[in-house]
């Protein structure tokens, strides 16, 4: 058999060479890829199985048929705005000292309990008591600012009968939320974007 010349051998050597860097280049970030895939599968599966059951950080008392928790809500909203009313004021009352260009914040808290209380199987009592403190910091678009004021939110009794597939009703008396079925189309105080008030 021919040796091949001498000048061909570190050609040769090269190829080898770079074909396994490639290999290699094509090989390692695929594994690398795979076993992060598989270190967060197994992290995702041990979360799930292995963490345990969270408390109702809404549940203050729990016992004897009787469930009381507490709500909260709170809310900020900045508003900046720019020639107010495009800046009528300047044209029709001059002197009026309305400035068109102003900035505020609005806040709330919105503090609650709520309780249920059960009589017989698929048979409650319940009711709400919540109120309303809001604030504006600043001077808004109506040229009013830094007020506030506590009003009662809701404060109602409710008797509820729901056996499935054989009864329900549910009656209520005295302030509350309106929601017609789902909210989607009606819902007074709703936080979702397919809110309504109503008056």
């Amino acid at each position: 058999m021919r040796k091949p010349p001498r000048n061909e051998l570190p050609n040769q050597s090269h190829r080898a060479a770079l074909t396994r860097f490639s290999e290699q280049r094509c090989v390692t970030p695929f594994r690398t890829i795979a076993r992060s895939m598989v270190a967060m599968v197994m992290l995702t599966t041990a979360a799930t199985y292995a963490s345990p059951k969270e408390r109702d950080p809404t549940l203050l008392y729990q016992q004897d048929g009787l469930t009381v928790r507490g709500h909260f809500q709170a809310g900020l909203n900045l508003v900046s705005e720019k020639n107010l009313f495009w800046d009528l004021a300047q044209t029709f009352a001059p002197t009026s000292g309305f400035d068109a260009d102003t900035t505020w914040l609005e806040s709330y808290i919105k503090p609650g309990v709520s309780f249920k209380r059960i009589l017989a199987p698929h048979e409650d009592f319940y009711g709400k008591v919540s109120m309303v403190l809001s604030r504006t910091f600043g001077t808004d678009a109506y040229d009013t600012g830094d007020t506030g004021r506590l009003t009662i939110e809701e404060t109602y009794l409710g008797y509820r009968i729901n056996r499935p597939q054989e009864l329900l009703v549910d009656l209520s008396a005295g302030r509350r939320e309106l929601k017609l079925g789902t909210g989607m189309l009606i819902e007074n105080g709703g936080s979702s974007d397919g809110w309504q008030p109503l008056s």
